[in-house]
């Protein structure tokens, strides 16, 4: 029984490191221009490149983080995110999946966050940038 609940307390802890392994990093143009990028080692979500809080205000300290505004448990999964003031990914349901045309820097078909739902005012695609070919 003790060693159950061990391992229960500490796959709440290494879960959200082990999601961090999908991607080096997710980028995505929303409709207004604005470039969205999400750490895939962290999981922060940095609008513009830079960090911000849920109002939208520069915060480095403090980011948005993908795991806590979002039901990401790892690609290609689905997953959408809370409808939150100030997030790049509000109220957006995204779906991993593989580009039919575009190629990253290692030859191969970029693998793909792709908006399906609440997708007005979100980048409608996030292309995963590899960690190493």
């Amino acid at each position: 029984m003790k060693c159950s609940v061990f391992i229960a307390i500490l796959t709440m802890f290494i879960s959200p490191l082990a999601i961090g392994a999908d991607f080096s990093e997710a980028n995505g143009i929303a409709p207004n221009g604005q470039h969205v990028v999400i750490d895939g080692e962290t999981g922060e979500i940095l609008p513009n490149g830079e960090a911000s809080t849920v109002d939208g205000s520069p915060n480095p300290g403090n980011p948005l983080n993908l795991w806590k505004v979002c039901d990401y448990t790892g690609y290609p999964g689905k997953f959408t995110c809370k409808k939150m003031r100030g997030s790049p990914l509000s109220g957006a349901t995204y779906i991993g999946t593989v580009s039919k045309h575009k190629k990253d820097g290692c030859g191969d078909h970029y693998r793909i966050f792709l908006c399906v739902d609440g997708c007005s005012s979100v980048p409608k695609i996030f292309y995963l940038e590899p960690w190493e070919c």
